[in-house]
């Protein structure tokens, strides 16, 4: 009989260690022992248990409901919801088409659970992904889409404005997880991109998707924020002496208003260093015919441009 640690038991079972920490001291989910310097270890059945206890949470059950039920209580409550009791263990395939099918399928299980409101089923989703995908999946094949596929259901009216935000805030904390612990853990590579959105654009969306490109690559990053004017863009940049500013100024902008981030960009670039560089990503309107003619500029018109951007500097 195996004995695993937590990280293990974690990447084993597809629950993240603050979940399992969480279910085992609330909830009496399992009971691991301990080792002589007193660290957990899980056996293959609480394993099992921990798994069929994600699949069930996957499917609407309240973990306080069932969490202290047998393995094959739980293997009886998956048979009466139409479900095998055989889970496969947590994939980490490189086949392209096998993600790509995982990705839609967790899509699919996170709109259904943000229109029943089951607020804690989403929050379980997301850490199981956090685990099975890198910063760079999950922002590119889940998050990215994710938003896109509400706000169309928001506009179509399947999903309400609330539901939204209720997925928002924990999409943000979730993301601010990710990006603190590699915020913390700098690397010597040379290249720092300070990351903001102009003044009135307050979604913190795309910057903090481009930081979950900077984690996977290992580029060190400074998160300015939302909202912020051209001059202390300028002042905090030069102070921290980062290479690249990276704005993201989303469609916020009318076309009205497209002379306002054609000034604002403008007051970026006269003020950066020679050796600094702007990228605009984003989906405003602006003058791109003229910012293109400055070698100091980038135009990055989605993710996937940025993902091959970022991969230039490592």
């Amino acid at each position: 009989m195996g004995k695993y640690n937590i990280q293990i038991a974690s990447k084993l079972s597809g629950v993240g260690t603050h979940t399992l920490r969480a279910w085992e001291k609330r909830y009496g989910a399992v009971v691991p022992t301990r080792n002589d310097s007193g660290r957990r270890l899980y056996s293959d059945e609480d394993i099992e248990k921990l798994r069929l206890l994600s699949e069930l949470c996957s499917l609407g059950s309240s973990i306080g409901t069932i969490a202290k039920n047998s393995v094959d209580d739980l293997k009886g409550f998956l048979k009466k919801l139409g479900k095998s009791d055989e889970l496969a263990l947590p994939k980490f395939s490189l086949d392209q088409e096998d993600n790509s099918k995982q990705s839609k399928e967790s899509l699919e299980s996170l709109i259904f659970a943000i229109k029943q409101y089951k607020l804690d089923v989403i929050s379980h989703e997301i850490e199981k992904l956090k685990i099975t995908h890198s910063p760079r999946d999950l922002a590119i094949d889940i998050i990215s889409p994710l938003l896109h596929e509400v706000g169309l259901r928001v506009y179509s009216g399947y999903l309400s404005v609330s539901q939204q935000q209720a997925l928002l805030s924990l999409l943000k904390f979730h993301m601010g997880h990710i990006l603190f612990k590699n915020y913390s853990q700098k690397t010597k590579r040379p290249y720092l991109v300070g990351l903001a959105t102009p003044e009135t654009d307050y979604s913190e969306f795309g910057i903090l998707l481009y930081g979950l490109l900077c984690c996977h690559y290992g580029v060190n990053f400074l998160y300015m924020g939302p909202n912020m004017p051209s001059e202390g863009i300028l002042e905090i940049s030069k102070s921290v002496e980062a290479n690249i500013i990276l704005i993201c100024a989303g469609s916020f902008i009318s076309p009205s208003k497209e002379s306002f981030l054609n000034i604002f960009l403008d007051k970026v670039l006269k003020g950066v260093n020679k050796d600094q560089k702007l990228w605009l990503g984003g989906a405003a309107r602006f003058n791109l015919a003229k910012f293109q003619k400055s070698k100091n500029f980038s135009f990055v018109p989605d993710l996937q441009h940025l993902d091959g951007y970022l991969k230039e500097l490592i």
